[in-house]
């Protein structure tokens, strides 16, 4: 069974100054994470989210440390208020929305 969707209240936090691009596709410096499909590499599946979103096994481009999340453009079709889109175009989401976290893979 799907869980209800309940919109969070967001705030927030700072502002973003200097950080690689590696950093910003992390989401190190309190940005969401950049989740677009055209930031990753090396990208499996590996399961589902409780949304029945994919869940997937990636690196970033330039990288070859390993994560888990999701796809921006997955969760556009499911929860699009969940994904907004950076001042260079790439979306990047809102993991609270979904009830999960990006992680670093084991």
């Amino acid at each position: 069974m799907k869980k209800t969707y309940e919109k969070p209240i967001l705030v927030r936090q700072g502002v973003l100054s200097k950080a690689t691009a590696i950093e910003v596709a992390k989401g190190i410096s309190g940005e969401l994470p950049r989740s677009d499909r055209r930031l990753k590499t090396n990208i499996s599946r590996i399961g589902s989210t409780v949304f029945d979103l994919p869940l997937y096994r990636f690196s970033y481009l330039g990288g070859d440390e390993m994560f888990t999340g999701v796809m921006a453009q997955d969760v556009l079709g499911v929860m699009p208020q969940a994904v907004s889109r950076d001042a260079t175009g790439f979306y990047r989401v809102n993991y609270g929305m979904l009830g999960i976290e990006m992680s670093r893979a084991a």
